[in-house]
């Protein structure tokens, strides 16, 4: 008998957006399998955090149409597309600067969430921070925060918006271990323009030149070719023309 095929977390059919009239994405497709992390990589300004507001319904596709788990959500607001198992850890925290750690994970609470045990569990330096103002955290503590704010819902799709921006060196790394934690419990998309930072942890990559994949394949593979880094990521102008070309590689 002839094995069923496994129908994508995530899929993104020839999706683009834009704001005010003017076109970021470009009709780009890209998809995001059950227990997948992949890595959306790009130079400031190439769509990547519109990516990320398309698909969690911050921002609707002008054309295309987003799939998670089969289902259409393309038309549906944020809340919506949360309750059926996609956050997002956003660019800058966004925490609530005058309550405390705990009180800003409380907020995020639904049912089928995880419980604060488990969250620190998996952070246990929170669990020595909880009764501190998020204004008084550093920057990693903040962003430890952020993502642990995310799985209070119950999350199948984690959309992390430039997780090591801002962080200091030496923070990046603890920091790369919090997100590390959660493969175990959701499926991730990683939005970067440091290739360096999450190659290492993603199983897949995409690269957008102006709106367009201009990549897509393993991330080993990408991590491998640092001549192919240096065009789509590097000070190398491959975007003059306007016209990337898609690579692929297995």
């Amino acid at each position: 008998m002839a094995s069923v095929p496994k129908v994508p977390l995530l899929q993104l059919e020839a999706v683009s957006a834009g704001y005010g009239g003017g076109t970021v994405l470009q009709g780009i497709d890209l998809m995001v399998n059950a227990g997948e992390v992949v890595a959306l990589l790009g130079r400031n300004g190439v769509g990547k955090t519109t990516a990320l507001r398309t698909m969690m319904g911050a921002l609707h596709a002008s054309s295309g149409r987003i799939l998670f788990d089969g289902v259409d959500v393309s038309a549906l607001s944020p809340d919506r597309i949360n309750r059926l198992g996609v956050s997002i850890v956003p660019e800058g925290r966004r925490l609530f600067p005058n309550l405390t750690l705990l009180e800003n994970l409380r907020l995020a609470t639904r049912p089928g969430g995880a419980a604060l045990d488990e969250i620190f569990e998996l952070f246990p330096k929170l669990s020595r921070l909880t009764h501190s103002r998020a204004e008084n955290l550093s920057g990693g503590e903040r962003q430890m925060v952020a993502i642990a704010r995310a799985l209070m819902a119950p999350s199948r799709l984690i959309l992390l918006d430039e997780p090591f921006e801002g962080l200091a060196p030496a923070v990046v790394q603890e920091v790369r271990e919090a997100v590390a934690k959660l493969t175990t419990r959701a499926s991730l998309v990683i939005v970067e323009h440091h290739a360096e930072a999450v190659l290492a942890m993603a199983d897949r990559a995409y690269v957008l030149v102006n709106g367009k994949v201009a990549f897509c394949g393993s991330a080993a593979s990408l991590a491998g070719d640092h001549a192919l880094q240096e065009r789509l990521l590097g000070i190398v102008n491959v975007e003059a023309a306007g016209r990337p070309v898609l690579e692929r590689v297995s």
